[in-house]
Formats: C-alpha cells, sequence, structure tokens
C-alpha cells in the first residue's frame, strides 16, 4: 500500500495536507478559473463598511461623515445619509434584515436606521468608548458590540423594537493596546469571545452569566471564532498574527492545540457548521487556511489571490443550482492587493472563479443574487450579478 504522503504529494488537487512529513507548497489556481468583472458605482470617500438590509446596499464612506444607499436592484445610489457626530465605521443589518446598524467610533454610539421610513435615523445609542465590531444575534434582538477604547463588550436587547431603547449590559474583557482601534468579536450560542491585544490573549464568556476567563494564544491573537457541533458551541478558534499560527481550543475537555503550519498572518474567518470547518484567511501568504475543528487539524490551503483579508459565506438563496444539487456553501475572499475577490466551493476546496472589483480594503454584503463589495481606494462599491458565473 502506498504511503499518505507519497499519495497526497501525488495528487492533483490544490491543498497542502498536513500529513505530509516535509513542507509541501501550496498549488496555484486552476489557470481555466473563470474571471469574471463587475459593475463599479461611484461613492463616498474610503467606503469601508457595508451592509445590505431591505433592498438597499449600504456603504459606510469612512473618511465623511455619510452612507451612500445603493438600491440593490438598480445599482444605483438613490440617498445619502449624514451620520451625525462623527465618522461610520463597520455596518450590519439586523437579524431580521429590516434594519440597518451602524458604529460611529468618534462618538461611541451605535446609530439605528430604519429602510422603510426613507432610511430613517431612529436612534442613537450611546455604547461606551471606540466602539468596533458589531454583531447581531441571528435570531431574536440582540446586538453585541466590541469597544477598542476600554475593558468591554456590550449587549444590547433590542427585543422591544429597534425604534426603542435597548437595555444595555457591558461585559468585562482584556485590555486593547492604546493605539489599537481593533477588537475582534465571535458570538456563539452560549459564548462570547473577544480578543485583547494588549494582554495578548483572548477572553472567553458565558453569554448569560458574564463569567470570564482568559484563553492564551500565540503572539498577538487577532481574529477569533467560534466553531459548533450538534448545535452546540464546540471550539475555540483563534488566529494569532504575529505568530502565524491557529489555536484550537476544546470548550467542553479545556483541551488546547495549536497549528503553525497554515500559512502567515491570520486576519479573517469564518465557520461552516455543517462541514465542521473553519476558513481562515493567510494575509501574508495569500492561502485560505482549512481546519477541521472536530479533529483539530489542518486539512489544507487554498491559494487565492494578493493579501486576502475578508472571507464571507454568501447565503443559500445565493447557490447557484446544478443537475439539481447545489454545490454547498460558497466563500467569497477579498484580496484587498490583488483588486479581486475570489470564489471557493467550501466542500470541494477548490476556487471556483475569480471576480475583478476595484482596489483596495474589501468588505462585502449580499442580496438576492447580487454581492457587493467596498473599495476603500477607488472610492466605489463593485456589484457582482453572481448569475453570470457560470461555474
Amino acid at each position: 500500500m502506498r504511503s499518505i504522503s507519497s499519495l497526497v504529494c501525488a495528487s492533483l488537487v490544490s491543498l497542502v495536507l498536513i500529513s505530509c512529513q516535509s513542507p509541501q507548497p501550496t498549488l496555484p489556481t486552476n489557470p481555466t478559473t473563470p474571471s469574471v468583472s463587475s459593475t463599479a458605482i461611484p461613492v463616498g470617500k474610503a467606503p469601508h463598511g457595508i451592509a445590505a438590509a431591505a433592498g438597499f446596499v449600504y456603504n459606510s464612506n469612512s473618511e465623511q461623515n455619510t452612507i451612500s444607499v445603493i438600491d440593490a436592484q438598480s445599482n444605483q445610489v438613490v440617498a445619502t445619509l449624514t451620520v451625525p457626530s462623527g465618522h461610520p465605521g463597520y455596518v450590519k443589518a439586523s437579524h431580521d434584515g429590516k434594519y440597518l446598524l451602524v458604529v460611529n467610533p468618534d462618538a461611541g454610539q451605535l446609530h439605528v436606521y430604519d429602510p422603510a421610513q426613507s432610511h430613517k435615523l431612529l436612534q442613537s445609542v450611546s455604547v461606551g468608548k471606540m466602539p468596533d465590531l458589531v454583531v447581531p444575534s441571528e435570531t431574536a434582538g440582540k446586538v453585541w458590540v466590541s469597544l477598542a477604547g476600554e475593558t468591554a463588550i456590550v449587549e444590547l436587547d433590542f427585543t422591544q423594537g429597534f425604534d426603542k431603547a435597548p437595555a444595555q449590559r457591558k461585559l468585562t474583557v482584556g485590555q486593547t493596546n492604546v493605539n489599537d482601534d481593533h477588537r475582534a468579536l465571535a458570538v456563539g450560542k452560549t459564548v462570547l469571545a473577544a480578543s485583547n491585544s494588549r494582554d495578548n490573549n483572548v477572553s472567553l464568556l458565558d453569554a448569560a452569566s458574564g463569567r470570564l476567563q482568559d484563553i492564551q494564544a500565540g503572539n498577538n491573537p487577532a481574529v477569533v471564532g467560534i466553531g459548533s457541533l450538534e448545535g452546540r458551541d464546540k471550539v475555540l478558534l483563534i488566529g494569532n498574527s504575529a505568530s502565524h499560527s491557529v489555536t484550537l481550543y476544546d470548550l467542553e475537555s479545556k483541551e488546547k492545540v495549536t497549528l503553525t503550519d497554515v500559512g502567515q498572518t491570520p486576519t479573517a474567518l469564518v465557520t461552516v457548521p455543517s462541514l465542521e470547518r473553519a476558513f481562515i484567511t493567510m494575509a501574508g501568504s495569500n492561502e485560505v487556511a482549512v481546519i477541521d475543528y472536530r479533529n483539530r487539524r489542518l486539512v489544507g490551503k487554498i491559494a487565492v489571490g494578493n493579501r486576502p483579508v475578508h472571507i464571507y459565506q454568501a447565503p443559500e438563496s445565493m447557490q447557484i443550482q446544478h443537475e439539481g444539487h447545489d454545490h454547498g456553501a460558497e466563500l467569497w475572499v477579498g484580496n484587498d492587493g490583488g483588486a479581486s475577490v475570489s470564489l471557493i466551493d467550501a466542500t470541494a476546496l477548490s476556487v471556483k472563479a475569480t471576480v475583478a472589483v476595484g482596489k483596495g480594503h474589501h468588505k462585502m454584503a449580499f442580496w438576492g443574487q447580487k454581492a457587493f463589495v467596498s473599495n476603500i481606494t477607488d472610492n466605489t462599491v463593485s456589484a457582482v450579478d453572481r448569475n453570470k458565473i457560470t461555474q
């Protein structure tokens, strides 16, 4: 019988398997992968955060106090909103897709807009110093905001309505560096996780009680995620950007494994529970690392474009059917240094297509059969019609 190493090293798939005894290069993307164009939509200065709600795409212009509102059907800017007292940061849609949530780091606020009322600003909620990421609950009216300027994350309860003042609860976490304006945040079914750049660890909290424990990982744990199994939170995943590693912490056994052959500079991750895998962008080595979080091992690395920073899972409604079966989870990777987006088949572990977009930091939102990509350098948003991608 041939050894595992010989089988792997002879294979033609574009993966590097951890079972190989010697380091193996990540194979280049198949040259037949189609290239697809996109439509450029001019917006404000330094477009950054982007979200879709109620048929509109909202793009925050990070060097202005404005938000560009794009009609998702026509690809036209139909309104420009003025953000009070500062510049808009990250944006998200509410769990039901009916409201827009906008972080304002300058004012320490979360703004709530209603698309159904001509994008009316319903309220501005003071949350704390330097709010960063905003994560809505998937099923209810709760929203969590990470604070980069203080040792806390904030839980907001909008279950009485997004037009009503939410109940607030601050949960204590660790410290960020003085000049750090980012704190990673992950929300599971029963636990929360937040990165602490100054303490060089991750705060793991029980969502109900707020009880805290600190998890030591590698150097500069800047990316966090929670992998679920059988409907429960199972594994805390930590991407260590300075030590170029991924730490997996089993929430039940408390065992910890650190994988070092994952690539360079982890920046973002998504989990696909149906596959029991996490996909982590490696901006320093132009790859996406694929982690089997049940068995806590590296499956392989997929070559993408230049400097992949952000990764998203497209909604199920966007999947293209083929011979009566869909292709499973589809991941979109923003290649910030390459003015492109790579589409990954999460089951086949292959790049399905490469889409040309504008230049700069790429964040994404999805509505219908379209993806919208912010291009911070070009002052544009790229609209991509998924129906025009053949694979």
